[in-house]
This record gives structure tokens, C-alpha cells and sequence, in this order.
């Protein structure tokens, strides 16, 4: 759910507590209503049912409107929810990071990769840092990985990837390598 459907449900929510509230008061009398339209409901079971009723349902909107916020990074949002006609699907930002290094492992000269990933309106973007192999060349070498870590995520979670950012942090040897031009 994105952050204005979010506020609208818990506007929503707050207001389905506020009448709730006032129905119960309605039905305990502690509100004068005598000369109103509404004083045919005050002290009636019925006045009590509708304000646990409506309670209750604000109660569940604020929680769903609060649900998709995260502690952790201060609220950021940290998992993709998608729709379908069965219901919710999360897909966890971590589970989209170990996508990208599933790839990355995958793709000859590129060691120690490390992943984050961030959402926008436009779509995720994935930050990949990553050490390669010596005599590499860096610009095909990471447009490879850029267009094979974008489809492979978008085609396993359905969500659109809006940018794919390499950082190459390092030129490193590998040990295999140099054992086998010994």
C-alpha cells in the first residue's frame, strides 16, 4: 500500500473510532442528545452494538494504514507488496538483494558483491557494490551485470526496476588465479 492510500485508510480508521466512541457514550447516557434526532438511540443496545462495531473496524483500518511502516531506517518502507486476486504478497527487500547477488555470482570477474535496495515511485532501484577480477573490462562487465541483475528481478517479482547502480569498490586477485598462472 503506498503512503497516501496509507493515510486515507487511517483517516478513515480514526474517524470509524471517533463515531464508535460516541456511540458507546451515546449508549451510557454520558452524552445529552434530549431535543436531537439522536436521542431515540441514547441508553439502546443497538446504539452500543454499531459503536463496538464501527470501534472495532477503525481500530483494524489504523492498524492496516500502520502495518506497512517499518521501524527499522526510520519507517522507510522495506518489503514490495503486490496484489492479486488471491490476496497480498510481500517480497522483502532482502529477498530482492539476494536476487541481485544470485546474479552477480553468476557473471565471470565479479567477487565480493554486496547489495541494497531501495524503492521509489518510479520503481526499485538496486545498489550493487562490487570487487572484480584484474585485466576485466569494468564498463561491459557491469552493463552485463546491470541488465541481467534488472531482468531477473523484474521477471521473479513482477516489479519494475527503475535503476540498477554499480559501484566497483575494488580490483581484487583471485587466489585461483595466480595459483594456475604458477
Amino acid at each position: 500500500m503506498n503512503a497516501g492510500a496509507r493515510l486515507i485508510v487511517g483517516i478513515v480508521g480514526l474517524i470509524l473510532i471517533i463515531v464508535g466512541i460516541f456511540s458507546a457514550m451515546l449508549y451510557m447516557n454520558f452524552i445529552d442528545v434530549a431535543g436531537t434526532a439522536l436521542q431515540g438511540f441514547a441508553g439502546q443496545e443497538e446504539a452500543a452494538l454499531v459503536g463496538l462495531v464501527l470501534l472495532v473496524l477503525g481500530l483494524i483500518l489504523v492498524g492496516t494504514s500502520l502495518r506497512g511502516v517499518s521501524s527499522g531506517e526510520g519507517g522507510k518502507q522495506q518489503s514490495i507488496a503486490l496484489y492479486n486476486q488471491n490476496g497480498e504478497i510481500n517480497i522483502s527487500f532482502q529477498a530482492v538483494e539476494n536476487m541481485a547477488l544470485r546474479v552477480s555470482r553468476e557473471i565471470h570477474g565479479i567477487r565480493d558483491t554486496s547489495t541494497k535496495v531501495k524503492y521509489t515511485d518510479e520503481g526499485l532501484t538496486i545498489v550493487l557494490k562490487v570487487k572484480v577480477l584484474p585485466d576485466m573490462e569494468i564498463p561491459p562487465l557491469s552493463s552485463d551485470l546491470q541488465q541481467k541483475v534488472k531482468e531477473y528481478v523484474e521477471e521473479k517479482t513482477g516489479t519494475p526496476v527503475n535503476e540498477v547502480r554499480i559501484t566497483v569498490e575494488n580490483i581484487v586477485v583471485d587466489h585461483m588465479v595466480t595459483k594456475q598462472r604458477s
